[in-house]
Parts: structure tokens; sequence; C-alpha cells
């Protein structure tokens, strides 16, 4: 499979698009004609098109996508499984977890001041603490890695 391509709907795109069934589209581009298959993925913005013989992932996005992509705002959906990432900028009041640590779901991991304001950091799922990146006192930044969590175990 070959990396996703990005396309901004705000924008019109070249080339000649004509659908001939629900999922076969006919592209004239660059002065060639090509047939393709479309499949639905999970995400509704993630098509696969089959091209002769080749398989395309075509990502759909609006401007509203590609400003939260700049803020790092989607951090929560791109994160690997088990890594817990600080939903914002603050300070560590409190590691509440230990490396090697069993925790299950919603286990309360880190306390983070921010605005003035406590916020537990939950885990999402089962699994066991690997390893712990930050102390308490620490100043930490929105996106940053707090803890790994092994989900396999």
């Amino acid at each position: 499979m070959s990396e996703i391509k990005t396309i901004n709907v705000d924008h019109p795109m070249e080339g000649h698009f004509q659908y001939e069934t629900p999922y076969t589209i006919h592209l004239r581009h660059d002065q060639k004609n090509y047939k393709g298959v479309i499949s639905e993925t999970l995400d509704p913005k993630l098509f696969e098109v089959a091209i002769n013989g080749h398989t395309y992932q075509i990502k759909i996005q609006t401007r509203l996508d590609q400003l939260i992509d700049e803020m790092g705002l989607n951090v929560l959906g791109k994160k690997d499984a088990g890594d817990v990432f600080s939903p914002m900028p603050g300070l560590v009041i409190d590691v509440l977890v230990k490396e090697g640590q069993k925790v299950v779901e919603d286990t309360p991991l880190i306390v983070l001041e921010a605005m003035k304001m406590e916020n537990i950091i939950k885990a999402s799922g089962n699994g066991v603490v690997t390893s712990i990146e930050v102390e308490t006192g620490q100043k930490i930044e929105k996106a940053q890695l707090l803890i790994r969590i092994n989900t396999e175990v």
C-alpha cells in the first residue's frame, strides 16, 4: 500500500472525474485516461482507489481539517496504542503509577495542573506501564508523551 494522498476539497482538483457506477470512476489527468474502483474504509474521509492494479489511499481534507493538523489538536487520533500524551500544557502535580504496574481503563495516571485547575489523566485501556516520561513538578507541553503503556500484556 502506498502512502496516503491528501486532497484539499477547498480548492478545485485538476483533472476530469466521471462516475460510471457508484464505486467506479473515470479520471482524465495529464492527457491520460484512468479507470478506478473506489473502496470505502472505516474513516469517512479516507478512501482506497484501485487504478491499473495499484491501490492508493485518498484522504479528503477541508481547511478546518488542515488547521486542526497544524495546531496539533489531532494528536489523540494519531497516538500509538498505549502511549499517553498531554492534552494541554501544564505542570505535573503527581504521578500516580509506577513502572511495571498493571492498569485498567480509567485508572488515574497523572495529575496535571492547567489554568489553576487539576486534571486527572486516565488510562484509555488495559496494560502495564512500561515507562514514565515525566516527573512531579515538571512543566509539560501539549501533546508531550507522558507514559508508555504496553497493551499487549
